[in-house]
Parts: structure tokens; sequence; C-alpha cells
């Protein structure tokens, strides 16, 4: 599904930033492969911490959901590399990979990933909610975008892309849906199930 290419894009923008700093500190390095190895396991860490940014001082991370996502980028990378090594019977390339995920389940959990949901607790905590008042998100909805999109429909130069853009937030600020939920959404979920000239009529009939 294409919300699945855009995931899988993004994963492998971070493995990419990973590979970068770590080319910065071995230079040998030139793959992810070389990546998942117990030898380079210290400065892989080290690399972590530098692409989300931990601050020293703090000991919490700017970006902390970048060590969650890269975790399970770099445990996936090394189950692949185990299977890989079990089709080929490669017991060299088993056993790195079997200590690489022993290193991974003993060590990752206490030198990353406690320190990056400490950071996202924190920062949840000291984030203020403002929500919208009734008024605002009527105002919003009814009279913008309603008027936008009107304004559109009868223009015959109008912005298709432009009037599509404002038809999608009038759905999530109507049903009160996120804006991947309805990006997602199928045309035939957005068709009514009975036409809208039989549905007049039906109401019609005595």
């Amino acid at each position: 599904m294409p919300q699945n290419h855009l995931s899988i894009a993004k994963r492998m923008r971070q493995l990419s930033r990973l590979l970068i700093q770590m080319k910065e500190s071995n230079p040998a390095i030139t793959s992810v492969k070389q990546c998942v190895s117990p030898e380079h396991w210290e400065s892989l860490l080290q690399a972590v911490k530098c692409v989300a940014r931990l601050n020293e001082e703090t000991g919490l991370y700017d970006t902390p959901s970048m060590p969650l996502k890269l975790g399970h980028s770099i445990q996936m990378c090394a189950k692949i590399l185990k299977s890989a090594g079990l089709i080929k019977q490669n017991k060299s390339k088993q056993q790195e990979t079997e200590s690489f995920l022993s290193l991974y389940t003993d060590d990752w959990n206490a030198r990353v990933f406690a320190k990056a949901l400490e950071t996202l607790h924190v920062k949840k905590f000291n984030k203020a909610n403002i929500l919208p008042t009734v008024e605002v998100l009527s105002t919003f909805h009814h009279r913008y975008l309603g008027e936008e999109a009107e304004r559109h429909l009868q223009d015959k130069n109008s912005n298709l892309n432009y009037l599509t853009e404002v038809r999608l937030a009038q759905m999530i600020s109507f049903n009160r849906k996120r804006s991947g939920e309805a990006e997602r959404m199928m045309m035939v979920i957005t068709k009514p199930l009975i036409p809208p000239v039989k549905l007049i009529q039906k109401s019609t009939i005595p």
C-alpha cells in the first residue's frame, strides 16, 4: 500500500543518516550490513546518539523518536542477515548476527531505549495542550473552509489540487480524523451508499 512505501522510504533515509555518521567515525564502513556487527557496537551506539542529537548535559534527546525507530530498523536488519546466513548455511554469519542480537537485547534498552522513553515522557509532561473552542472550530469549518470550497467549485479555472486539499481539511475537521487516517481512505468509502437524487426522492415520498 502507498503508506507502506512512504514508511519504508522514511526508514531508509534514517538508516542512511546513521550510515553517514558511522562513516565519519570509521571510513572503512560502506554499508549498513557492516554496521550490524559486534565489532562496531560501540560506534553504532555513538552514531545513534549523534543522529538523535543527545544532549550530554541533560541526558535527553532532541529527537527521542529517532533512537526508537533506528533500534527497530537495526534489529530488523540483523534478523534479515541472520536468515540469509541460515539459508546459505554460513555459520560465521549466523554466529555474528546472533551475537549482535544478543548485544541488542542486553545493552540497547539500558543505554539508548530508556533515555529515549524518558525524553518522550518529559516532553509530553511539559507540552501544553491548547484545544480550540467550539466557536473557533465552527468558524474554521463552516465559514473559512466552506466558503473556500464553494468559491473554487464555482470558478472553472480553480486549482483542483487546492480544492481537494480544502475538501480533505473539511473531512478531517468535521469527522475528527487524523490527517494520516483521512489520506488513506478509499474513494469507495467516501461515496454515498444511496445516490443523492434517489436519497432526495426517498425523503420526499409521503
